[in-house]
C-alpha cells in the first residue's frame, strides 16, 4: 500500500440535506475515523482513467457518534496540474432515536472540466429508506429510488415468531433466501434444499450449508464450523474444511 503524506484538508459539512432535515456536525472526534486517503494503481494503458489517483474520504458525526455524511472525491490532474475532472460523492444519513438509519441521500456529482471553456456537471440523486418492526425494531424493508424514477423494493425480512431471528430473505424479487439454525441459535444453511439436495428453486441462485458437529472429519461442539458446503448455478457442489490450533484459530482449510 502506498502511503501519502500530503495532509488532507476537511471540506465543510454540505448543506445538501435541504428538505429533509438540517444537518448538524459535532466538534468532539474522540477515537472517530475522521477520514481516509486510498491509492488507486494507475494504469498506463489508459491515460483517461482515474487509476492512479486518490480518493479522499471525510466523515461527519452528530452528538451520539454516528455517521450523518460522508464526502468522497477523486481529483483527476492532467499535464501542468490542471484539474481536468473530478468525481464526488455525498451521503446523508437521517438517524431515528435509536441510532437506527431511516433514509439516505446520496449525491453523485460527476464534473468534467475542460481546459478551454466551461464546466458540465452532471448529479445523480440516490434515496434509501429502511423500515422496522414497531415493537422489536428490526429491519422489515429496504426501498430505492435514483433522480425522479419510481421506488424499487430491494430487500425484504421475515422472522420466526419463536426465536426472532431471520428466517426469509427476500431480495428484490430477485434473490430468495431461506434460512435454518441449530439449537444453539447458529445459522446451518441458506437454502439447504437447493444446495445438499439440488433442488432447483424459484429465484433461487446460492445455496450454504454450515456444518458444525457432523459432516465433516473435523466435528467441533464448540459452536465452531468444521465446514461448508455452498453452490451456484455455474458451480458444482463446493466445501470447504476448517481444523484449528489449541487457541481454536483457523490452522488449516481444505478445499474440495
Amino acid at each position: 500500500m502506498q502511503k501519502h503524506k500530503k495532509p488532507i484538508h476537511y471540506p465543510t459539512l454540505h448543506s445538501c440535506a435541504r428538505g429533509v432535515m438540517p444537518v448538524l456536525r459535532s466538534m468532539p472526534m474522540n477515537n472517530l475515523l475522521t477520514a481516509t486517503r486510498e491509492k488507486i494503481i494507475k494504469d498506463n494503458a489508459n491515460s483517461n482513467s482515474i487509476l492512479g489517483e486518490w480518493i479522499t474520504s471525510v466523515f461527519y458525526y452528530n452528538n451520539e457518534g454516528e455517521v450523518i455524511q460522508v464526502q468522497r472525491k477523486v481529483d483527476r490532474k492532467i499535464s501542468g496540474g490542471q484539474l481536468a475532472y473530478f468525481y464526488k460523492d455525498i451521503s446523508n444519513t437521517l438517524h431515528d432515536f435509536k441510532g437506527r438509519p431511516l433514509s439516505t441521500t446520496r449525491y453523485h456529482y460527476d464534473l468534467e472540466q475542460f481546459p478551454s471553456t466551461a464546466t458540465s456537471e452532471k448529479i445523480t440523486k440516490i434515496y434509501t429508506r429502511f423500515t422496522y418492526q414497531p415493537l422489536s425494531f428490526k429491519p422489515v424493508s429496504t426501498t430505492q429510488k435514483i433522480d425522479n424514477g419510481n421506488w424499487m423494493l430491494l430487500s425484504t425480512y421475515t422472522y420466526d415468531p419463536l426465536t426472532g431471528v431471520v428466517s426469509n430473505k427476500n431480495l428484490g424479487n430477485v434473490e430468495n433466501q431461506a434460512y435454518t439454525y441449530n439449537i444453539r441459535g447458529n445459522l446451518t444453511s441458506i437454502n439447504k434444499a437447493y444446495v445438499e439436495n439440488g433442488i432447483a428453486l424459484p429465484k433461487v441462485t446460492f445455496g450454504e450449508s454450515i456444518k458444525y458437529d457432523y459432516g465433516f472429519q473435523q466435528k467441533r461442539y464448540d459452536g465452531l464450523i468444521s465446514g461448508i458446503l455452498w453452490k451456484t448455478p455455474s458451480t458444482p457442489v463446493r466445501s470447504y474444511g476448517y481444523e484449528y490450533d489449541t487457541f481454536q484459530q483457523i490452522a488449516k482449510c481444505r478445499f474440495l
